[in-house]
């Protein structure tokens, strides 16, 4: 297992809630991480090892970035035997066409074969589905996120949709005990979101039938008693729900009628911590950079405005690295309800992750391995 150095960007959040780039498979599963990378917008590798096997998944902005290299030629011309689409003799001419010619595998198979581009590229995204899908049901090992390197383009055959892709994986999971070992008690009741990447998710009809029966019911005890589905399928499809998001457990009623959230003043701290981080950075950078720190600032966040939410669109960095949070502040009550604060702070963590990653880009590593220790020094002292 690779040592990762470089900190997940969720390390640098003004929330409660952090995304550890190193662990073990008990502690998270796969589907799991995958869902934590996409949102993230994680351009790396996520690396696990179980005993002597080690896998590398690629990831280019949350999305799966699948690479030449990840490929097993051989045992992709295998597969294509067992499908059919080629016989053992075909599987020997393009393995010494490959060597003979020094080529790859997937270009033996065109310039050999004469395999139409297009269903080549089917078969390498069926070969590394399944590939990938057998990870689902690993129960134990380690995970690492490195995020020092990433997969080039010119070495990128293609990507995939990273939420669509965990839910087939899902689909697919024989590991009935691991499902069941995530999921809430049966006493727990759960509530539906929509979230902000909704139009990537694609549910079939069993699963948006299920989605409003657990959504209507009162704990999953409920849900698993009342499914048309039968409980094996019913637990599978709440896991995918749950690991998406499109589900969470319901919270705990809290006592004297307090509402989850924050209150207005609550958000005034929290926007106070972030320019105090904002300002670190910004000061870091301007003595190492003079004058040039600014264009450094302004251009990591003029990159990063498609994915903040529309209330950051307009938002600017003075002349102290402190952002204008005024707007952020008006609010038709005095209560921030759970999805505008969730909306808020993943914004922030984008940004102040952003401002990290442009330190390790003007400055490398070990300035960011220092900048990342006083954020820390800061978190602490507020």
């Amino acid at each position: 297992m690779a040592k990762i150095d470089r900190k997940s960007a969720h390390l640098y959040s003004i929330s409660m809630e952090k995304f550890r780039p190193q662990g073990t498979l008990a502690e998270i599963t796969i589907p799991q991480l995958l869902v934590a990378l996409w949102q993230s917008k994680c351009s790396g590798y996520l690396l696990l090892k179980k005993h002597t096997e080690e896998k590398r998944i690629g990831f280019s902005r949350g999305m799966v970035a699948v690479e030449r290299e990840s490929f097993d030629g051989g045992a992709f011309l295998e597969s294509l035997v067992a499908k059919e689409v080629l016989d053992p003799p075909a599987l020997k001419g393009c393995v010494e066409f490959a060597k003979l010619n020094k080529t790859s595998i997937i270009t033996a198979l065109s310039d050999l074969r004469g395999f139409p581009p297009a269903e080549l590229w089917k078969h390498l995204e069926d070969f590394f589905k399944r590939e990938l899908f057998s990870l689902f049901d690993w129960s134990f090992g380690d995970y690492a996120v490195d995020t020092d390197r990433f997969p080039h383009p010119s070495s990128t055959l293609f990507t995939l949709l990273t939420p669509d892709l965990i839910l087939q994986g899902i689909r697919e999971m024989k590991n009935h005990k691991l499902i069941k070992n995530h999921l809430p008690p049966e006493t727990k009741s759960v509530q539906k979101h929509a979230p902000e990447e909704w139009d990537q998710i694609y549910l079939e009809p069993p699963e948006e039938y299920l989605l409003n029966v657990a959504a209507n019911s009162k704990d999953l005890k409920n849900v698993y008693d009342t499914s048309e589905l039968g409980k094996k399928e019913t637990q599978k499809t709440i896991f995918a729900l749950l690991s998406l998001g499109i589900l969470s457990p319901t919270l705990s009623k809290t006592p004297r009628g307090i509402i989850h959230g924050f209150s207005s003043a609550e958000l005034e701290r929290i926007l106070e911590a972030f320019n105090a981080k904002s300002s670190y950075i910004f000061k870091y950078i301007s003595k190492k950079l003079g004058p040039v720190a600014m264009n450094v600032i302004e251009k990591c966040i003029e990159d990063i405005k498609p994915d903040l939410s529309p209330s950051f669109q307009k938002i600017r960095v003075g002349a102290d690295g402190k952002f204008e949070v005024s707007s952020l502040l008006e609010s038709p009550s005095s209560h921030i309800d759970d999805e505008r604060k969730n909306t808020l702070l993943k914004s922030l963590n984008e940004i102040l992750a952003a401002e990290v990653l442009a330190v390790k880009r003007s400055l490398g590593n070990e300035h960011e391995s220092a900048l990342v220790k006083g954020l820390e020094k800061i978190g602490e002292e507020r």
